[in-house]
């Protein structure tokens, strides 16, 4: 099942990109509230900030891949939750090209 959310509808819609679908805000409260949970957390969709909070904080989607396919511009993010499930994104960028090195070919 390939579902993002979107905070511009309620239930579940058929997804522009042709896979899968959109879910809104009724979808993840039922979601919770069937599952006695608090909070979402998902990745694998394009945040330009690095992490997206959406329907009142109960669903966070973060991204780790600054610069997506190097094109992209956007930033990334790793989520630290602590023990009191306090949430932090750190965000980052990607590294300039004057700080890239390649890889050694060396095996010895």
């Amino acid at each position: 099942m390939w579902s993002d959310p979107d905070p511009d509808r309620d239930g579940f819609s058929i997804s522009q990109r042709g896979a899968g679908y959109t879910f809104g805000s009724s979808v993840v409260a039922k979601f919770l509230h069937y599952n006695g949970l608090q909070h979402i957390l998902r990745a694998h969709q394009l945040c330009m900030d690095g992490y997206q909070v959406l329907f009142n904080d109960q669903l966070s989607t973060i991204w780790s891949a600054p610069n997506y396919c190097y094109r992209c511009g956007n930033v990334a993010s790793i989520l630290e939750i602590n023990e009191n499930l306090d949430r932090y994104f750190n965000t980052f960028c990607a590294a300039p090209d004057s700080e890239k090195k390649a890889p050694s070919h060396d095996t010895a």
